[in-house]
């Protein structure tokens, strides 16, 4: 997770290369720098890996986090 206001890396979660897992790491991430900084990002960058619905939904909803993710669409 990185600060890009100010180009710090403020936690780091490793994970296997599987959406769920990275998915599930950023949460944390999330939560530990809230707990341990008194940090609340306001935005979330990342690539279409972080872009489904749960995630949205969860960063929108209960974290009040705008994404600047593309939607990972499984409409097809």
């Amino acid at each position: 997770m990185v600060d890009l206001d100010n180009a710090v890396i403020v936690d780091v979660e490793p994970s296997v290369p599987i959406r769920t897992a990275e998915t599930l790491a950023a949460r944390r991430m999330i939560d530990r720098i809230e707990d341990r900084f008194d940090m609340a990002p306001d935005k979330l960058v990342g690539d279409t890996g972080y872009g489904s619905a749960e995630m949205l939904g969860w960063l929108v909803e209960e974290r009040d986090i705008a994404p600047h993710l593309p939607v990972w669409d499984k409409s097809k």
